[in-house]
């Protein structure tokens, strides 16, 4: 293994993980298993050895990027909620110009999205980048064209993550339980098999596995709708043993003070 030496006589285990034989509730796909997974007196090495996915989900998301408010000089507010799914910008422009007046255009020169009133200023606020906005801008005589291309690319990575207990840290300085990053480098609505050339080594604090949760969560921790398809995981379990963590000590005069002690949990 690349991060963790094998030095137990105990072989690897590996659990074969499919959605359909799971019970999702709230987010989370429970599998339970016929067996307890025990590491006694070692500890256990974690890795995600093949994944496959399909790529169904959409580039505009309920609650994520699917509003857009409009304030008018005449009209006054008016929010507008795209519904879910997968649009190219043809679909996305004329789902926009059938909920309103104002008229919603692209540009196959500048990639950018153009919207025109015949009637009256106004303004966009929207923190939806598939538009080229995250914020706010006015118009100028009825009509703005957006500062940014469009954005309908979705999704570039997934994260697995599960309640096996990892100490992993996230962007944020937070612990994270994401077991697999997995890329979305295939179509919408194509699968995709995906076997990491050097996958990365967890070292649970886990002693014993008898259920597992799953989750599905874009980079921001939102729960991603599967659209009923499955997914199928190989997990690989390895012990080992770890060697206990020195005490660092340093020397004030003649005391000895503890700067650093790692070893209770072990």
């Amino acid at each position: 293994m690349a991060q963790y030496v094998k030095n137990t006589p105990y072989s690897s285990e590996n659990l074969y993980l499919d959605s359909k034989n799971a019970t999702l509730h709230n987010g989370l796909y429970n599998f339970s298993l016929d067996s307890v997974i025990s590491a006694s007196n070692t500890r256990m090495v974690i890795a995600v050895k093949e994944a496959r996915f399909v790529n169904s989900f959409p580039n505009i998301r309920t609650g994520i990027n699917d509003v857009i408010k409009i304030t008018g000089s005449i009209t006054g507010e008016v929010i507008y909620t795209i519904p879910e799914g997968y649009y190219n910008v043809k679909e996305f422009c004329d789902t926009f110009n059938s909920l309103s007046s104002i008229v919603c255009s692209y540009s196959n020169s500048t990639f950018k999205l153009t919207f025109t009133s015949p009637t009256e200023d106004f303004t966009i606020t929207s923190d939806s980048n598939v538009i080229g906005i995250d914020g706010e801008i006015s118009s100028d005589l009825g009509v703005i064209q957006m500062p940014l291309m469009m954005d309908f690319s979705s999704l570039d990575y997934i994260f697995i993550k599960s309640n096996i207990h990892l100490k992993n840290i996230n962007h944020l300085g937070e612990t994270s339980s994401t077991l697999l990053r997995f890329p979305l480098s295939m179509p919408f609505g194509y699968s995709f098999l995906y076997q990491p050339t050097d996958p990365t080594y967890h070292l649970s604090t886990t002693k014993s596995i008898k259920n597992i949760q799953i989750s599905v969560t874009d980079k921001e921790n939102n729960d991603l709708n599967l659209q009923n398809f499955n997914f199928q995981l190989i997990i690989e379990i390895s012990f080992v043993y770890v060697e206990p963590e020195r005490i660092y000590t340093q020397s004030f005069g003649t005391e000895i003070h503890p700067f650093e002690k790692n070893n209770e949990n072990k």
